[in-house]
Protein backbone atom coordinates (compact mmCIF):
# COMPACT_ATOMS: atom_id res chain seq x y z
CA UNK A 1 0.00 0.00 0.00
CA UNK A 2 2.38 2.14 0.76
CA UNK A 3 4.64 1.61 -2.19
CA UNK A 4 1.11 2.17 -3.96
CA UNK A 5 1.09 5.49 -2.41
CA UNK A 6 4.67 6.70 -3.36
CA UNK A 7 3.95 5.57 -6.83
CA UNK A 8 0.70 7.74 -7.31
CA UNK A 9 2.70 10.73 -5.16
CA UNK A 10 5.66 10.52 -7.78
CA UNK A 11 3.13 10.51 -10.78
CA UNK A 12 1.58 13.64 -9.36
CA UNK A 13 4.87 14.95 -9.28
CA UNK A 14 5.21 13.95 -12.70
CA UNK A 15 2.33 15.31 -14.26
CA UNK A 16 3.04 19.18 -12.53
CA UNK A 17 6.57 19.42 -13.95
CA UNK A 18 5.33 18.38 -17.42
CA UNK A 19 2.20 20.60 -17.45
CA UNK A 20 4.52 23.34 -16.23
CA UNK A 21 7.03 22.67 -19.21
CA UNK A 22 4.27 22.71 -21.52
CA UNK A 23 2.67 25.86 -20.16
CA UNK A 24 6.67 27.66 -20.40
CA UNK A 25 7.20 26.37 -23.85
CA UNK A 26 3.62 27.85 -25.26
CA UNK A 27 4.29 31.17 -22.87
CA UNK A 28 7.72 31.47 -24.73
CA UNK A 29 6.42 30.39 -28.04
CA UNK A 30 3.74 33.19 -27.56
CA UNK A 31 6.57 35.61 -26.53
CA UNK A 32 9.04 34.95 -29.22
CA UNK A 33 6.79 35.29 -32.37
CA UNK A 34 9.63 35.07 -35.40
CA UNK A 35 8.31 36.74 -38.66
CA UNK A 36 9.68 37.54 -42.15
CA UNK A 37 9.43 41.09 -42.41
CA UNK A 38 11.37 42.78 -45.42
CA UNK A 39 10.47 46.49 -43.60
CA UNK A 40 12.69 49.05 -42.83
CA UNK A 41 13.83 49.52 -39.25
CA UNK A 42 16.33 52.31 -39.08
CA UNK A 43 16.92 55.06 -41.19
CA UNK A 44 19.48 57.60 -39.97
CA UNK A 45 20.24 60.69 -42.26
CA UNK A 46 24.10 61.34 -42.41
CA UNK A 47 23.17 64.60 -43.06
CA UNK A 48 21.91 65.17 -39.52
CA UNK A 49 24.53 63.37 -37.73
CA UNK A 50 26.87 64.54 -34.70
CA UNK A 51 29.00 61.42 -34.14
CA UNK A 52 29.23 58.23 -34.16
CA UNK A 53 31.12 55.87 -31.77
CA UNK A 54 31.57 51.93 -32.18
CA UNK A 55 33.30 49.61 -30.11
CA UNK A 56 34.37 46.01 -30.77
CA UNK A 57 36.28 43.10 -29.14
CA UNK A 58 38.96 44.52 -31.98
CA UNK A 59 38.71 47.96 -32.94
CA UNK A 60 37.55 51.14 -31.15
CA UNK A 61 36.60 54.60 -33.17
CA UNK A 62 34.83 57.69 -32.33
CA UNK A 63 34.20 60.86 -34.85
CA UNK A 64 32.04 63.99 -34.10
CA UNK A 65 31.70 66.85 -37.08
CA UNK A 66 34.18 69.54 -36.92
CA UNK A 67 33.40 73.14 -37.29
CA UNK A 68 33.18 73.10 -41.17
CA UNK A 69 31.23 69.91 -41.09
CA UNK A 70 33.84 67.28 -42.03
CA UNK A 71 34.57 64.41 -39.58
CA UNK A 72 37.10 64.37 -37.24
CA UNK A 73 38.53 61.59 -35.13
CA UNK A 74 38.03 61.94 -31.34
CA UNK A 75 41.34 60.30 -30.32
CA UNK A 76 43.27 62.50 -32.71
CA UNK A 77 42.19 65.90 -34.32
CA UNK A 78 45.28 65.63 -36.48
CA UNK A 79 43.97 62.05 -37.74
CA UNK A 80 43.34 62.79 -42.10
CA UNK A 81 40.07 60.90 -41.52
CA UNK A 82 38.96 59.31 -45.02
CA UNK A 83 35.82 61.30 -45.23
CA UNK A 84 33.94 58.70 -47.73
CA UNK A 85 35.09 55.91 -45.08
CA UNK A 86 32.53 57.42 -42.27
CA UNK A 87 29.66 57.77 -45.22
CA UNK A 88 30.32 54.46 -45.97
CA UNK A 89 28.98 53.27 -42.34
CA UNK A 90 26.15 55.52 -42.37
CA UNK A 91 25.25 54.26 -45.98
CA UNK A 92 24.47 50.94 -43.40
CA UNK A 93 22.07 52.42 -41.79
CA UNK A 94 20.29 55.42 -44.30
CA UNK A 95 17.88 52.28 -44.80
CA UNK A 96 18.32 49.48 -42.80
CA UNK A 97 15.86 46.73 -43.90
CA UNK A 98 15.52 43.18 -41.71
CA UNK A 99 14.56 39.69 -43.21
CA UNK A 100 13.22 38.09 -40.10
CA UNK A 101 11.86 39.83 -36.76
CA UNK A 102 11.90 38.11 -32.99
CA UNK A 103 9.24 39.94 -31.17
CA UNK A 104 8.69 40.07 -27.70
CA UNK A 105 12.52 38.65 -26.86
CA UNK A 106 13.30 37.72 -23.57
CA UNK A 107 16.70 35.88 -23.44
CA UNK A 108 19.42 38.35 -25.78
CA UNK A 109 21.89 36.16 -25.22
CA UNK A 110 21.18 32.94 -27.22
CA UNK A 111 21.07 36.00 -30.07
CA UNK A 112 24.96 37.20 -28.84
CA UNK A 113 23.17 40.20 -27.67
CA UNK A 114 23.75 40.05 -23.79
CA UNK A 115 27.13 40.41 -24.92
CA UNK A 116 27.53 42.09 -27.82
CA UNK A 117 30.60 41.80 -30.26
CA UNK A 118 30.14 45.50 -31.20
CA UNK A 119 28.39 48.67 -30.33
CA UNK A 120 27.36 51.71 -31.80
CA UNK A 121 25.98 54.66 -31.22
CA UNK A 122 24.95 57.41 -33.64
CA UNK A 123 24.26 60.56 -32.00
CA UNK A 124 21.74 62.74 -34.55
CA UNK A 125 19.71 65.87 -34.43
CA UNK A 126 17.22 64.27 -36.76
CA UNK A 127 13.16 64.83 -35.31
CA UNK A 128 11.88 61.16 -34.83
CA UNK A 129 9.21 62.37 -37.27
CA UNK A 130 11.68 63.11 -40.27
CA UNK A 131 13.27 59.81 -39.34
CA UNK A 132 10.14 58.02 -41.54
CA UNK A 133 11.08 60.35 -44.62
CA UNK A 134 12.51 57.83 -46.72
CA UNK A 135 12.61 60.93 -49.98
CA UNK A 136 14.79 63.35 -47.61
CA UNK A 137 16.91 60.28 -46.29
CA UNK A 138 17.68 59.35 -50.43
CA UNK A 139 18.40 62.70 -51.06
CA UNK A 140 20.43 62.75 -48.21
CA UNK A 141 19.01 66.54 -47.38
CA UNK A 142 19.73 67.86 -43.65
CA UNK A 143 16.40 67.73 -42.30
CA UNK A 144 14.89 69.81 -39.71
CA UNK A 145 17.29 70.32 -36.37
CA UNK A 146 15.49 68.52 -33.21
CA UNK A 147 16.46 67.89 -29.79
CA UNK A 148 19.93 65.31 -30.36
CA UNK A 149 19.06 62.05 -29.15
CA UNK A 150 21.65 58.82 -29.56
CA UNK A 151 20.95 55.87 -31.54
CA UNK A 152 22.37 52.83 -29.72
CA UNK A 153 23.19 49.39 -32.05
CA UNK A 154 23.81 46.18 -30.93
CA UNK A 155 26.09 44.11 -32.83
CA UNK A 156 25.15 40.16 -32.08
CA UNK A 157 25.67 36.62 -33.46
CA UNK A 158 25.72 35.39 -37.07
CA UNK A 159 23.55 33.25 -38.04
CA UNK A 160 25.24 30.35 -40.33
CA UNK A 161 22.10 28.76 -40.95
CA UNK A 162 20.42 32.24 -42.49
CA UNK A 163 23.84 33.36 -43.23
CA UNK A 164 22.36 36.84 -41.57
CA UNK A 165 23.56 38.80 -38.69
CA UNK A 166 21.70 39.44 -35.44
CA UNK A 167 21.38 43.15 -34.09
CA UNK A 168 19.10 45.18 -31.51
CA UNK A 169 18.10 49.12 -31.69
CA UNK A 170 16.44 48.85 -28.70
CA UNK A 171 13.06 48.66 -28.97
CA UNK A 172 13.00 44.54 -27.36
CA UNK A 173 12.45 42.92 -30.52
CA UNK A 174 15.61 41.49 -32.20
CA UNK A 175 16.48 41.43 -35.95
CA UNK A 176 18.05 39.17 -39.03
CA UNK A 177 19.71 41.87 -41.45
CA UNK A 178 21.53 41.03 -44.61
CA UNK A 179 23.69 44.01 -44.30
CA UNK A 180 26.68 42.72 -41.90
CA UNK A 181 27.57 45.94 -39.87
CA UNK A 182 29.57 43.80 -38.02
CA UNK A 183 31.96 42.92 -41.49
CA UNK A 184 32.05 46.66 -42.21
CA UNK A 185 32.96 47.74 -39.07
CA UNK A 186 35.19 45.79 -37.62
CA UNK A 187 38.31 47.51 -39.77
CA UNK A 188 42.15 48.35 -38.70
CA UNK A 189 42.81 52.16 -37.93
CA UNK A 190 44.48 52.20 -41.21
CA UNK A 191 41.19 51.57 -43.00
CA UNK A 192 39.83 55.22 -41.91
CA UNK A 193 42.76 57.47 -42.76
CA UNK A 194 42.52 59.58 -45.99
CA UNK A 195 45.80 57.69 -47.59
CA UNK A 196 47.56 59.50 -50.16
CA UNK A 197 47.08 58.58 -54.09
CA UNK A 198 49.27 58.33 -57.17
CA UNK A 199 46.47 59.57 -59.81
CA UNK A 200 46.49 57.09 -62.74
CA UNK A 201 48.10 58.88 -65.44
CA UNK A 202 48.67 57.15 -69.05
CA UNK A 203 51.45 58.53 -70.68
CA UNK A 204 54.51 60.94 -69.11
CA UNK A 205 56.24 64.30 -70.59
CA UNK A 206 59.07 63.87 -68.31
CA UNK A 207 60.51 62.44 -65.08
CA UNK A 208 63.14 64.14 -62.56
CA UNK A 209 64.95 62.50 -60.12
CA UNK A 210 67.41 64.00 -57.98
CA UNK A 211 69.97 61.27 -55.84
CA UNK A 212 71.43 61.64 -52.62
CA UNK A 213 74.38 63.58 -52.77
CA UNK A 214 72.74 65.97 -55.47
CA UNK A 215 73.15 63.95 -58.89
CA UNK A 216 70.36 64.36 -60.88
CA UNK A 217 68.53 62.83 -64.44
CA UNK A 218 65.58 62.95 -66.32
CA UNK A 219 63.92 60.18 -68.07
CA UNK A 220 61.92 61.70 -70.88
CA UNK A 221 58.98 60.81 -73.75
CA UNK A 222 59.97 61.61 -77.23
CA UNK A 223 58.70 58.93 -79.54
CA UNK A 224 59.11 61.58 -82.73
CA UNK A 225 63.14 62.01 -82.49
CA UNK A 226 63.76 58.95 -81.23
CA UNK A 227 66.54 58.64 -84.12
CA UNK A 228 68.69 61.42 -82.01
CA UNK A 229 69.22 59.05 -78.97
CA UNK A 230 68.68 55.43 -80.11
CA UNK A 231 69.18 53.30 -83.26
CA UNK A 232 66.67 51.30 -82.05
CA UNK A 233 63.51 51.80 -84.28
CA UNK A 234 60.52 52.97 -82.58
CA UNK A 235 62.10 53.96 -79.32
CA UNK A 236 60.29 56.42 -77.11
CA UNK A 237 61.90 56.66 -73.53
CA UNK A 238 65.56 58.03 -73.41
CA UNK A 239 67.37 58.75 -69.81
CA UNK A 240 69.52 62.36 -69.92
CA UNK A 241 72.08 62.86 -67.79
CA UNK A 242 74.69 65.60 -68.07
CA UNK A 243 73.38 66.83 -71.39
CA UNK A 244 73.74 63.84 -72.78
CA UNK A 245 70.41 61.33 -74.08
CA UNK A 246 71.15 57.79 -74.11
CA UNK A 247 68.45 54.76 -74.55
CA UNK A 248 66.71 52.63 -72.35
CA UNK A 249 64.48 49.81 -72.70
CA UNK A 250 60.85 50.96 -73.37
CA UNK A 251 59.21 48.29 -71.50
CA UNK A 252 61.41 48.55 -68.74
CA UNK A 253 60.65 52.10 -68.61
CA UNK A 254 56.77 51.90 -68.98
CA UNK A 255 56.79 48.87 -66.48
CA UNK A 256 58.42 51.35 -63.86
CA UNK A 257 55.34 53.88 -64.38
CA UNK A 258 53.21 50.91 -64.05
CA UNK A 259 54.28 50.14 -60.82
CA UNK A 260 54.20 53.79 -59.58
CA UNK A 261 50.32 54.03 -60.98
CA UNK A 262 49.43 50.44 -58.77
CA UNK A 263 51.75 51.12 -55.81
CA UNK A 264 48.98 51.14 -52.89
CA UNK A 265 50.14 52.99 -49.74
CA UNK A 266 48.42 52.07 -46.79
CA UNK A 267 51.01 50.89 -43.83
CA UNK A 268 52.01 54.22 -42.32
CA UNK A 269 54.27 55.01 -39.53
CA UNK A 270 53.23 58.67 -38.91
CA UNK A 271 50.63 60.50 -39.91
CA UNK A 272 51.43 63.91 -38.65
CA UNK A 273 54.54 64.11 -39.43
CA UNK A 274 56.93 67.26 -38.52
CA UNK A 275 60.09 68.53 -40.56
CA UNK A 276 62.21 68.40 -37.89
CA UNK A 277 60.96 64.50 -37.86
CA UNK A 278 61.72 63.68 -41.57
CA UNK A 279 65.28 62.42 -40.44
CA UNK A 280 64.13 59.21 -38.64
CA UNK A 281 62.93 58.13 -41.95
CA UNK A 282 66.33 59.49 -44.01
CA UNK A 283 64.03 61.69 -46.04
CA UNK A 284 65.06 64.76 -44.93
CA UNK A 285 67.43 64.17 -47.45
CA UNK A 286 65.63 60.94 -49.09
CA UNK A 287 67.92 58.41 -51.39
CA UNK A 288 65.64 59.48 -54.74
CA UNK A 289 63.29 62.63 -54.86
CA UNK A 290 61.17 61.84 -58.19
CA UNK A 291 59.39 64.49 -59.75
CA UNK A 292 57.04 62.48 -62.79
CA UNK A 293 55.08 65.31 -65.34
CA UNK A 294 51.91 63.67 -66.43
CA UNK A 295 49.75 63.69 -69.88
CA UNK A 296 46.28 61.95 -69.33
CA UNK A 297 44.24 61.88 -72.33
CA UNK A 298 40.73 62.36 -71.26
CA UNK A 299 37.78 60.59 -72.75
CA UNK A 300 36.23 63.88 -74.28
CA UNK A 301 39.82 63.73 -76.32
CA UNK A 302 41.01 66.92 -74.55
CA UNK A 303 44.72 66.64 -72.60
CA UNK A 304 45.68 67.91 -68.99
CA UNK A 305 48.76 67.79 -67.33
CA UNK A 306 49.42 66.85 -64.03
CA UNK A 307 52.76 66.27 -61.47
CA UNK A 308 53.16 63.87 -58.89
CA UNK A 309 56.31 64.04 -56.41
CA UNK A 310 57.31 61.44 -53.91
CA UNK A 311 60.46 61.00 -52.16
CA UNK A 312 61.72 57.58 -50.62
CA UNK A 313 64.30 56.21 -48.64
CA UNK A 314 65.48 52.96 -46.56
CA UNK A 315 65.53 53.34 -42.64
CA UNK A 316 68.84 54.98 -41.87
CA UNK A 317 69.60 52.21 -39.24
CA UNK A 318 69.87 50.17 -42.81
CA UNK A 319 73.88 49.49 -43.40
CA UNK A 320 74.93 50.04 -46.64
CA UNK A 321 77.89 47.57 -46.65
CA UNK A 322 77.04 45.12 -49.25
CA UNK A 323 78.18 42.54 -46.70
CA UNK A 324 75.11 43.60 -44.53
CA UNK A 325 72.85 43.97 -48.09
CA UNK A 326 73.60 39.77 -48.65
CA UNK A 327 72.49 39.36 -45.14
CA UNK A 328 69.34 41.74 -45.44
CA UNK A 329 66.37 39.91 -45.56
CA UNK A 330 62.39 40.68 -46.13
CA UNK A 331 61.67 40.94 -42.07
CA UNK A 332 64.73 43.25 -41.08
CA UNK A 333 64.01 44.80 -44.00
CA UNK A 334 62.58 49.09 -43.66
CA UNK A 335 62.10 51.63 -46.26
CA UNK A 336 59.73 55.29 -46.40
CA UNK A 337 57.73 57.05 -48.84
CA UNK A 338 56.19 60.32 -48.68
CA UNK A 339 53.87 62.13 -51.29
CA UNK A 340 55.10 65.89 -52.26
CA UNK A 341 53.33 67.94 -48.85
CA UNK A 342 51.53 64.82 -47.06
CA UNK A 343 52.12 64.13 -43.20
CA UNK A 344 52.03 60.68 -43.60
CA UNK A 345 54.88 58.32 -43.77
CA UNK A 346 54.71 55.04 -45.47
CA UNK A 347 56.62 51.98 -44.53
CA UNK A 348 57.60 50.14 -47.97
CA UNK A 349 58.37 46.38 -48.25
CA UNK A 350 61.49 45.31 -49.73
CA UNK A 351 59.46 44.70 -52.72
CA UNK A 352 58.07 47.81 -52.85
CA UNK A 353 61.21 49.81 -52.30
CA UNK A 354 62.73 47.64 -55.02
CA UNK A 355 60.34 48.40 -57.78
CA UNK A 356 59.95 52.24 -56.43
CA UNK A 357 63.95 53.06 -56.44
CA UNK A 358 64.61 51.16 -59.88
CA UNK A 359 64.93 54.57 -61.66
CA UNK A 360 69.01 54.86 -62.56
CA UNK A 361 70.60 53.92 -66.09
CA UNK A 362 71.31 50.80 -64.91
CA UNK A 363 67.75 49.72 -63.94
CA UNK A 364 66.48 50.95 -67.21
CA UNK A 365 68.98 50.51 -69.98
CA UNK A 366 68.48 47.68 -72.35
CA UNK A 367 69.89 44.45 -71.06
CA UNK A 368 70.84 42.71 -74.15
CA UNK A 369 74.27 43.84 -75.85
CA UNK A 370 72.18 44.83 -79.00
CA UNK A 371 68.74 45.07 -78.95
CA UNK A 372 68.03 46.18 -82.66
CA UNK A 373 66.42 44.45 -85.19
CA UNK A 374 69.12 41.92 -86.70
CA UNK A 375 66.86 43.15 -89.98
CA UNK A 376 67.71 46.85 -89.68
CA UNK A 377 71.99 45.86 -89.70
CA UNK A 378 73.75 46.99 -92.78
CA UNK A 379 77.08 46.12 -91.89
CA UNK A 380 79.77 44.61 -88.98
CA UNK A 381 83.28 45.74 -88.44
CA UNK A 382 85.39 43.71 -86.58
CA UNK A 383 88.72 44.68 -84.79
CA UNK A 384 90.41 41.80 -83.29
CA UNK A 385 94.68 42.51 -82.52
CA UNK A 386 94.15 46.21 -83.74
CA UNK A 387 93.27 44.94 -87.67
Amino acid sequence: MKKYKKLLILLGVLIVIVTAVIIISNLQKKQEAIRVSGETILTVNEANATAIVWNSEENNFAFHRGSDGKWLYDKDAEFPVNQDEVEDVFDLFRELTAAFVIENVTDFAQYGLKDPLSTITITTTERAEDLADKETQARGEKSTDGESRDIRILIGAFSVMDEQRYISIGDGNVYLVKKDPYETLNVPESMMIANDKIPYFSNISTAQVKARGGETWTIGYDKEHCAEFSYVRDDSYYFEIGGKKLMVDPTITLNYFTDVVNSLFENYVNYKVRDEELSQYGLDDPEYDITINTVTKNNDGTVSTGQVRFSISKDPSQAETPEAQEEETAETFKAYLRVEGSKIIYLLDKNQYDKLSAVTYTDLRYKKLMPADFGDVESIDFTVDGE
